[in-house]
């Protein structure tokens, strides 16, 4: 057996061993709009694969790869059993980063970014609620006024004129966090950045969502008084990933000019 056939049987393997929580994941997918930003992550990794850099094997780490392939599999049983499925979801970009090092095929630093195609647990964006949201509603009104519209505040609820548009746990920037680091790690890898400085690069998209949730949320409030909150409700739920996964399609590459303390991309790195 050619190492390409071993390296295709056990994807296909995996696939297999991790259809319930796979099966659950879209189940969850389409019940939750709000976890759709997964698909970003999806996006990312499909155009990664088809670059050349990543065509090549990279080297292998038997041992690690069958021990997080074990792990993976372990997890999925676990949350099953326990009738956890955000656990049991975990196991799957366990056991792919597994099967990463056990093949080397596709790079880890690929791979890793199909942690984030597992939506983050609600236990997670619930630890911030209600009081974030509530601060993201109340800075979002206040800014409106400035400028003569005056809007009914209550903790995450805004009012005008009897029409309601309410802030979720899930509209606190974490998601938005989270996919800007994911853009941030895409970019460092499509300048073959070491791993050091991949990190440093998320990092940083990262801390935007400190400036660029605030300003959604004002955005998406202000389609209030517009008469139209249910485009501010999906503005919040997928603007910021749409128009992440916009950019990146586009092919431009603006994270040296965003995010500085980077070395420029290399041109060969297209």
């Amino acid at each position: 057996m050619t190492q390409s056939h071993r390296t295709i049987l056990l994807w296909c393997g995996l696939v297999v061993a991790f259809l319930p929580g796979i099966q659950n994941l879209a189940e969850s997918l389409i019940a939750n709009p709000r976890q759709r930003y997964v698909l970003l992550p999806a996006l990312l990794i499909g155009l990664l694969l088809h670059q050349r850099s990543d065509s090549q094997t990279a080297k292998t780490r038997p041992w690690i790869g069958l021990f997080l392939l074990v792990l993976g599999m372990t997890t999925q049983l676990f949350g099953i059993a326990s009738n956890a499925w955000s656990i049991a979801r975990g196991g799957i970009p366990i056991a792919m980063l597994g099967v990463s090092y056990l093949t080397g095929r596709p790079r880890a630093m690929v791979v890793v970014m199909a942690f984030a195609i597992v939506p983050i647990p609600n236990f997670v964006t619930h630890t911030t609620s209600p009081w974030l949201e509530s601060m993201l509603a109340g800075g979002a009104a206040q800014i409106l006024g400035l400028i003569g519209i005056q809007l009914d505040v209550g903790g995450p609820l805004v009012q005008f004129r009897g029409a309601r548009f309410e802030l979720l746990a899930s509209d606190n920037g974490m998601v938005t966090s989270l996919v800007l680091a994911l853009v941030g790690w895409y970019y460092a890898i499509r300048a073959d950045c070491t791993i050091g400085q991949s990190v440093k690069r998320a990092l940083l998209w990262a801390l935007l969502s400190t400036v660029v949730q605030p300003l959604v949320v004002v955005a998406c409030v202000a389609t209030l008084p517009l008469g139209v909150p249910q485009l501010g409700s999906f503005g919040l739920r997928h603007g910021v990933s749409i128009f992440l996964g916009i950019l990146v399609l586009s092919g431009l590459r603006p994270s040296t000019a965003i995010v500085k303390g980077t070395q420029p991309d290399s041109p060969t790195a297209n």
